[in-house]
């Protein structure tokens, strides 16, 4: 079963006939991600999206660092 998150990632991005996520990495575009210890801490630009498979949760990136995306039910309907 596909995730939410995985959904919303197709929706924004590219995928593979897999589903897998393609592309090359670029400011406001989505980046896959095996594990959440693997999203960059540093060359980051406000507002990258990044998609961490070991969790199936959609990240986004503020001066801050790394925040998970909440998605409801209805998010997709």
């Amino acid at each position: 079963m596909v995730s939410k998150a995985f959904k919303l990632a197709g929706v924004a991005k590219n995928t593979s006939d897999a589903g897998i996520l393609i592309g090359d990495a670029a400011p406001g575009l989505i980046t896959t991600y095996n594990a959440i210890d693997s999203l960059p801490l540093i060359g980051n630009t406000q507002g990258d999206m990044a998609f961490v498979d070991s969790s199936n949760r959609l990240y986004f990136y503020r001066t801050e660092g790394w925040y998970s995306i909440e998605l409801s039910d209805s998010a997709l309907s």
